[in-house]
């Protein structure tokens, strides 16, 4: 294991700190980390050192070495350190006003959600109804296209008969 990683991001420290307890292997390639577990039949997990975007960059990089195998404690891929903080926040009472109007909006969302739903359903069948139609279409223009064709031959193979009757001479 490398012990020349400088990672200036408090959490990218402790997930390598947390790695190297358990045994993984990570590397510095340029701006990014390459994470190796120690189960080998598991690949190995690239992250960025220096998140930019600091919450999904972050998240994405320990669900990704959550699913690698990494035992990372905490809730929604973070570490306990930012749990805390969250926790905190969400100790207080929620006002019944607040929750039956979060109540309102998320029944809101789930009818519109089904509503646009419905809608993709329906589009989705006109758009193949219309693709068959066109199918369909194709395959009548090109029995006229065959036929017109056809027609055409047998009406210049006429017209150069009768040229050919009209020019006749008989034969003395």
């Amino acid at each position: 294991m490398s012990d020349h990683i400088n990672l200036r991001h408090p959490t990218m420290r402790e997930l390598y700190k947390l790695a190297q307890a358990q045994g993984w292997r990570v590397e510095q390639h340029g701006t990014e980390l390459a994470w190796y577990p120690p189960d080998k039949s598991v690949g190995h997990v690239i992250t960025g050192m220096d998140p930019p975007d600091r919450n999904r960059a972050l998240a994405n990089s320990v669900a990704q070495l959550r699913r690698a195998g990494l035992e990372i404690p905490g809730r929604r891929g973070m570490p306990a350190q930012e749990e805390e903080s969250v926790a905190e926040a969400e100790a207080e009472p929620i006002d019944p006003f607040v929750r039956s109007l979060a109540d309102l909006i998320e029944e809101e969302m789930a009818r519109r959600t089904a509503n646009l739903e419905a809608l993709t359903a329906e589009a989705e069948a006109r758009a193949t109804a219309l693709a068959n139609d066109n199918a369909d279409l194709r395959a009548k223009l090109k029995e006229c296209d065959e036929g017109i064709d056809q027609r055409a031959e047998q009406v210049a193979l006429e017209a150069v008969r009768q040229l050919l009757a009209e020019r006749r001479v008989p034969r003395t």
